[in-house]
């Protein structure tokens, strides 16, 4: 545990952004780095969006914990899977938007029984040509590689959820793929958070919100 530690404070100070990975037979841990490298050819893009809501983290990851399904994430629609569920290594394959993707899962992590309750998890996609979203709509975009880290925590005592995601790309378009994704990760987040019917989190954790959702009804089935 104290190496751990170390190792981590280590990685830390080095501005290397690393998780743990966790082997869900054996229990073995170590941490890596989520950072894709690109070739000379390609441009590195980086998306974080973080969003805050009142409501439990478990009414979440009740949607997003499993890795072969993706239906919560706009709709993805997985039609493919090889290896186990949540065990890296583990490949699913679809189409979304009108191409095809295929992502294998390099880390994933969860601790339900320990404060605060947080489920991480990461997956590198293979190259995918799509359209451009959001103000760049129609764009063509290349994806010579993509990753993305997704993490869930639960705060306040566990009255609210932190969603934290992270998006590394490679392409040929960084203006595009970035609007892309950041377009995709709020109208994703903004769609979940009203199917759990969970209010946007306003600073306050004893819960001084407005419980009506309004501007989140037309997600609503």
């Amino acid at each position: 545990m104290l190496c751990t530690r170390v190792l981590h404070l280590l990685l830390c100070l080095l501005s290397i952004p690393a998780f743990v990975l966790v082997d869900a037979t054996s229990g073995y841990s170590q941490y890596i780095s989520s950072d894709i490298h690109c070739d000379r050819d390609a441009h590195t893009s980086f998306v974080s969006n973080s969003y805050k809501y009142y409501a439990p983290v478990h009414k979440f990851t009740n949607f997003t914990k499993s890795f072969f399904d993706e239906s919560w994430y706009a709709g993805t629609i997985v039609s493919n899977t090889t290896g186990i569920d949540n065990l890296p290594g583990a490949t699913r394959a679809g189409d979304f938007g009108g191409y095809h993707f295929n992502e294998t899962l390099t880390m994933y992590t969860s601790h339900p029984d320990a404060l605060p309750w947080t489920l991480v998890y990461a997956y590198h996609g293979k190259e995918v040509t799509a359209a451009g979203q959001g103000i760049n709509f129609g764009s063509s975009v290349t994806y010579f590689r993509y990753g993305e880290v997704l993490g869930f925590e639960s705060i306040c005592g566990g009255q609210a959820t932190l969603i934290d995601v992270r998006t590394y790309i490679c392409s040929d378009n960084p203006i595009a793929a970035y609007d892309s994704w950041a377009t995709l990760h709020d109208l994703t987040f903004t769609a979940l958070a009203a199917r759990v019917r969970a209010p946007v989190f306003t600073g306050d954790c004893l819960g001084s919100y407005d419980v009506s959702l309004d501007g989140l009804s037309q997600f609503l089935n």
